[in-house]
């Protein structure tokens, strides 16, 4: 009798893990993973957080978002600290490769951890916290990781000046934060980030003027920078 019902124990978690494994449909889903009617099919069931992560390998409608993020921050962890000066000169252009790093890495963490457990089986609260981790991954991108360009876009001004260019980024990325933490909306998400954007944009096309100083054969370094911050 007890190996009958160890038997019995057994197939019934056999059961419900293959359950688990069944694909579900758009409207199957919880509503708040209702967000897109286009894609019918494919949708991982609510599951344990030990599920969500056994759910790396096999396919579903979430399985590329997943991986890429996932390679994504094992390649710029394994490579891009190779490329930073660190404190080859200096305390300040350490802090510099740290927000580089912090900023390159962290929006990709922030939407793997969502991607990959936006089904656990706990409610929409939880989902919602997840969509914070994941704006907030965007916004270190866009704060910290940005830093190193205002400070190259800034960096012939006279000391106080460039502290205070820094001092008023800071300002309204944190601004940006706060506003993207009660935003309703991908669009007021987005808006979230348009001082700082601006701020970027309007030292840049300063420089492009002669404004500020700098050599103007390292307009194009500047330049670049910025879109990689993008």
């Amino acid at each position: 009798m007890h190996h009958g019902g160890t038997a019995g124990e057994t197939s019934e978690q056999d059961a419900a893990a293959a359950k688990v494994l069944l694909l579900r449909r758009w409207s199957d889903m919880p509503r708040h993973l209702q967000f897109n009617p286009h894609i019918l099919t494919g949708y991982r069931p609510l599951m344990t957080i030990r599920q969500c992560l056994g759910s790396l390998f096999y396919i579903h409608n979430e399985t590329v978002n997943i991986l890429t993020h996932g390679f994504a921050i094992l390649y710029m962890l394994v490579t891009v600290p190779h490329l930073l000066p660190w404190n080859t000169k200096g305390t300040l252009v350490g802090i510099l490769s740290w927000c580089h790093l912090i900023g390159a890495v962290s929006p990709w963490i922030g939407s793997f951890l969502y991607h990959l457990f936006m089904n656990v089986n706990y409610d929409e609260v939880f989902y919602r916290t997840l969509l914070k981790v994941d704006m907030i991954g965007i916004w270190l991108c866009q704060s910290f990781g940005a830093i190193p360009m205002m400070a190259a876009a800034v960096h012939c001004l006279a000391d106080n000046v460039w502290y205070c260019c820094i001092f008023i980024y800071c300002s309204l990325s944190m601004w940006g934060l706060l506003k993207a933490m009660t935003a309703r909306s991908p669009w007021e998400r987005r808006l979230c980030f348009a001082p700082p954007f601006l701020m970027r944009m309007l030292v840049m096309t300063l420089r492009c003027f002669g404004i500020g100083g700098g050599s103007p054969e390292a307009l194009i370094h500047i330049i670049l920078q910025k879109n990689n911050g993008y």
